[in-house]
């Protein structure tokens, strides 16, 4: 059965498609694919890809930060790797057309550790310049290829409402989730990266994109924000607190699943 998923998935993953990693040190990310190897290879004899992605994105900048803090927030970390069929969902997005997966990184500089760095370099330098400049897509406005580079469903409006007469829902996602941390690290600085910045808001269904993924059962989607918040300032920060403390202990302690593991 295996095989055959990663064989039906080979048909639809082509180079240039935007695609979600789901295990190990990013899952989560978003990457591009810059190569298919529907037939595996030698050193893989399975399904894969390789793919160069974004392990962290660029951070909202205003006007009042300093020159030097807003080029710092504005760097991507980016990373390449080779990733098992199996392990990636593909999403609807292609990048534009102007930018050629196949040149992102190559299977020579992935057989050196200098070739890797070579690799992401490039790939740092061409994210951080769409992210800031964006492509137009035919309508004129910021291509959503580049920025769909996190969010939980608590409520469906599927005919509208009086405010919103199309069909939306109200969300509660992750902004910032907690960064890697190490034994090397002080209290502070560990405490300030394992920190979860959350948003809520009212999102259109034709700006979203339903995963396979659900919410454990012990948390109530419903309780994490409601319209009678949404509707003041005050509001709208008390949901915030609320789903920060709640997915900052998720994050932090993940329940298992029916099979034991996180």
């Amino acid at each position: 059965l295996a095989a055959e998923v990663a064989a039906a998935m080979g048909k639809f993953i082509k180079a240039g498609r935007v695609v979600v990693l789901l295990q190990g040190r990013y899952a989560g990310k978003k990457a591009i694919v810059t190569k298919v190897f529907d037939d595996g290879s030698r050193a893989r004899p399975f399904g894969h890809c390789l793919v160069a992605g974004v392990d962290r994105a660029p951070l909202k900048v205003t006007k009042r930060m300093s020159k030097r803090k807003i080029t710092k927030r504005q760097r991507v970390k980016p990373f390449v790797k080779y990733v098992n069929y199996n392990h990636i969902m593909p999403t609807r997005y292609q990048v534009p057309t102007e930018v050629q997966p196949a040149t992102l990184v190559t299977d020579q500089q992935m057989d050196s550790p200098d070739g890797r760095i070579e690799a992401k370099k490039y790939v740092k330098k061409l994210l951080q310049e769409k992210f800031l400049h964006p492509p137009a897509d035919k309508s004129g406005r910021p291509s959503k290829d580049v920025i769909y580079m996190r969010a939980i469903v608590t409520k469906v409006f599927d005919d509208g409402s009086r405010a919103r007469p199309f069909g939306h829902c109200l969300v509660a996602g992750v902004d910032r989730a907690p960064l890697k941390v190490t034994k090397r690290m002080s209290k502070k600085k560990i405490t300030k990266r394992q920190r979860v910045k959350p948003f809520v808001k009212y999102a259109n269904y034709n700006h979203i994109m339903p995963t396979r993924y659900q919410v454990p059962a012990e948390v109530q989607p419903a309780t994490l924000v409601t319209d009678q918040q949404m509707d003041s300032p005050d509001g709208r920060v008390e949901a915030k607190k609320y789903v920060k403390k709640l997915l900052q202990e998720k994050f932090l302690q993940p329940p298992a699943d029916k099979s034991g593991r996180p």
